[in-house]
């Protein structure tokens, strides 16, 4: 050992007088070009992880080097790492002084923003490399395909033989060129430009997907399967070329081809675990479960990471067939043979626990995910399955910390971002759900559902042109949805963008299983325009379409009552009632209708003929209560919201919700305050319920300990809220407990939020008063008693000045 030791400080040492041997060793520069150099000979070779070494190296050297952040680009495109991509790109872009690495940086990020849709960002690309050099194929390429997006067929196909002219084997132009002739409905023609495009310049896997495409559009079904033998011969490696080939078998319900297909992916390719997964949940799908262990077990043997996949496999196929004990040996043999404390062992705890809860063991999952985040506190599966486990269980807080746990390794993991925004909304923070969805889809671009959820939710914000955008993105993926142009058609109604309406309506009146959508926007779109004569007769089109539904009437309504024809619309409704006694919302138009003419008697009518034809809806019962409060009698208001709580109407809380605002507004706060503690304790946990409750307790109930206590702990989530309102409430707390400076700083971002509120003024005074803050205090307290102040707590706040006027010096 000492001999050894002594080698090794002699060899070091020798090591080091050699380069202090050298003038310098070698330059930064010379560094520099041999990680350059290194980076890109590795990357072609395909040897990425070794490549990112070297690239980031170089960036060491020059954060800003254009060459070193394009191979940083390029290593995360290829592992579908699209954001990060996009950022290297346009880093090297603005690092750039070379006109080749700005062009071909500017090219990259606009091909991913083209992907993704984003037009705008495209054209102020091509417009970059036109500035540099008007007849770069790059930049024309970027034109055609612009061209292409927008329809303008003839410039996008001279757009493309232009840069065809200066680089045949230009790809991008190639395609673009593909596109403007698959538009004019000519497959055979886009093929053969692709075909000659192989014969003259070699394989190219991009142009084979784009024959894939092409074909499969034309519905030629030998082409296509002709098609991925070539592409596989052009990338032989590639398994989810392999997986997609054997999806198409199935999808023509031939399971014997893709079965083949996916046992020679295995046979051929080193490690192929996404294939040995298809193929025994294919045997399992077509065979059962016996012949699919028996696939497992042929599989096993290759290699302990190919074992330990199998038996998670086998595990998760017989947790479906709920044979859970079988499940559980699976996994607790893979923990014996990976070792406790391993990070195999933990993926095995985690899967456990997934078994313990689809066989009705939750608590048990919960245990032991809690002992894994113990053993692993950044585990991603474990936090995950916990998360999800603990948004069942109406713990939003904790599912919330759960979720970003998971994302601790990876903060860009979609499936826990969609968790995290789940858990956001579950606590009525839509912003923030907002910002994790934003996240998963820049992840996940191909996530439709979660690009259509954000959307809805930027449209529940009235951020109309994000969601726009947003549902552009999912149009750019699924041209057909009805969903997305429906919403889009909405946005266009509401912007008053008459063109774009009327071109999303008629792609939806032509989308199949879509008529009755587009009719009805086309009547909307009408109403918009003022034309109520054009949307009547739409939405007498749409009755025809579906004559019991509820949106034509709507519409109808809506057209007569934007000329002021109550009557018409009356006698509509009154005409629907007496042919569909049970149709509730013509009962609760006819009610709205009432009302608006100060027919209250007639309205409270119809709204509780609207409960009898539907008794578990909750919104008559909300506007019969509304009704009755005005009419001062709140008793019966309150009675009509129980009845409808008593009869399951209250599917969203706001029949509870409705009824604690009645009785704040009627000043019987304890009663107020046991009815958010009901909510409360059935698990909704909104902010606003949240709120409520514990100002409630700040102003009425402090004194009590157990209301307090659990005031305090529910409405510590405010501590981060930007909600003046949430933040005052806290601080009121705080107040309320003797905690003068911590109160203090939240009431004051509170009122820098609302800086006009006299309510929050009078607890910043007040707070201050306490911290013998007297001449802010002052300030504070006379800003909070205007002539009109009427606010809990006002006289506090009289009482509070006076003190302070009678204590101030004389003179």
């Amino acid at each position: 050992m000492r001999t050894h030791r002594l080698r090794t400080l002699v060899v070091a040492f020798v090591a080091g007088l050699g380069c202090l041997s050298l003038v310098a060793c070698a330059s930064p520069e010379e560094r520099l070009a041999e990680h350059l150099q290194e980076g890109q000979r590795l990357l072609t070779a395909g040897q990425t992880d070794q490549a990112a070494l070297h690239f980031r190296n170089a960036l060491r050297i020059d954060p800003q080097h254009p060459q070193a952040l394009l191979g940083m680009g390029r290593i995360f495109e290829q592992r579908q790492n699209f954001p990060r991509a996009y950022a290297a790109y346009r880093d090297a872009a603005d690092a750039a002084d070379a006109d080749p690495a700005l062009i071909e940086a500017h090219n990259a990020y606009a091909v991913l923003a083209l992907g993704g849709g984003d037009l705008d960002v495209v054209r102020d690309a091509a417009a970059s490399i036109r500035a540099i050099s008007p007849d770069h194929p790059d930049g024309l390429a970027l034109e055609a395909a612009l061209a292409l997006r927008e329809e303008r067929l003839d410039d996008a196909r001279a757009l493309a033989q232009r840069a065809l002219e200066v680089d045949p084997g230009h790809v991008n132009a190639t395609s673009a060129l593909v596109g403007v002739v698959r538009a004019t409905g000519d497959s055979d023609a886009a093929v053969e430009i692709i075909d000659q495009y192989f014969a003259a310049a070699g394989p190219n896997v991009p142009l084979a997907l784009l024959k894939l495409q092409v074909l499969a559009g034309a519905g030629d079904v030998d082409g296509v399967e002709a098609a991925f033998r070539q592409l596989l011969e052009f990338d032989n490696d590639n398994v989810s070329f392999r997986l997609a080939f054997a999806d198409f078998y199935r999808g023509l319900d031939n399971d014997g081809a893709a079965e083949s297909v996916l046992r020679t992916a295995i046979d051929d390719l080193e490690t192929a675990p996404a294939a040995t997964v298809s193929l025994v949940r294919l045997v399992h799908q077509n065979r059962g479960l016996e012949p699919a262990l028996a696939e497992i077990e042929r599989l096993r043997g290759a290699d302990a990471e190919t074992d330990a996949s199998l038996a998670f496999l086998a595990a998760d196929i017989l947790t479906s067939e709920e044979r859970f004990d079988e499940a559980r040996a699976q996994l607790e043999a893979v923990i014996e043979t990976a070792g406790d404390g391993t990070s195999r062992a933990h993926d095995a705890m985690a899967a456990l626990a997934t078994v313990d809860n689809a066989s009705g063991q939750p608590q048990a999952a919960e245990v032991r995910l809690e002992e894994l985040v113990q053993q692993d506190p950044q585990h991603r599966g474990g936090n995950y399955l916990l998360a999800a486990l603990q948004l069942q269980q109406d713990d939003v807080p904790a599912a919330v910390s759960s979720a970003r746990a998971a994302l601790t390794r990876d903060p860009d993991w979609p499936p826990a971002l969609k968790l995290m925004a789940q858990a956001h909304l579950a606590a009525g923070d839509r912003d923030l759900a907002i910002d994790a969805l934003r996240r998963a889809v820049q992840s996940a671009p191909d996530d439709v559902e979660s690009a259509s959820r954000l959307a809805q939710l930027l449209s529940q914000r009235g951020d109309y042109d994000t969601a726009m955008d947003v549902w552009d993105h999912v149009i750019n993926q699924v041209p057909d949805s009805a969903g997305a142009l429906s919403s889009t058609a909405e946005i266009a109604i509401r912007q008053q963008d008459w063109n774009r309406a009327s071109t999303d309506i008629d792609r939806l009146l032509a989308t199949p299983g879509a008529e009755l959508s587009g009719t009805l926007l086309a009547g909307s779109l009408r109403l918009a325009q003022g034309d109520s004569e054009g949307a009547q007769q739409w939405f007498e089109r749409a009755r025809e379409i579906e004559p019991e539904g509820a949106a034509p009437l709507l519409g109808l309504v809506r057209s007569h009552l934007i000329e002021d024809d109550v009557n018409s619309a009356l006698e509509l409704l009154e005409r629907r009632v007496a042919e569909r006694p049970d149709d509730a919302l013509a009962h609760s138009l006819l009610a709205q209708l009432h009302t608006q003419a100060e027919r209250y008697e007639d309205a409270a009518n119809a709204y509780r003929a609207a409960i009898a034809a539907q008794p578990q809806w909750g919104a008559p019962y909300r506007a019969l209560a509304t009704l009755e409060e005005r009419a001062g009698r709140v008793d019966a208001a309150l009675a009509v919201l129980d009845e409808g709580v008593a009869v399951g109407a209250d599917t969203d809380g706001q029949l509870l919700l409705t009824k604690a605002f009645v009785q704040q507004r009627a000043d019987r706060n304890e009663a107020a305050l046991r009815s958010y503690a009901t909510m409360l304790d059935a698990g909704d946990q909104r902010d606003l319920v949240v709120n409520n409750y514990a100002a409630l307790v700040a102003d009425f109930a402090y004194s009590d300990e157990d209301h307090f206590t659990r005031a305090l702990d529910l409405a510590q989530r405010f501590e981060v809220s930007s909600e003046a309102y949430f933040l005052d409430t806290l601080g009121w707390l705080y107040y309320r407990q003797g905690e003068y400076a911590r109160a203090l700083a939240i009431l004051r971002r509170a009122a820098a939020l609302m800086p006009n509120d006299e309510h929050i003024r009078y607890h910043v005074g007040a707070t201050l008063h306490a911290l013998g803050e007297t001449d802010a205090a002052r300030q504070e307290l006379d800003r909070a008693l205007s002539d009109d102040a009427d606010y809990v707590g006002v006289e506090h706040a009289r009482s509070l000045l006076e003190q302070i006027e009678d204590s101030a010096p004389a003179g």
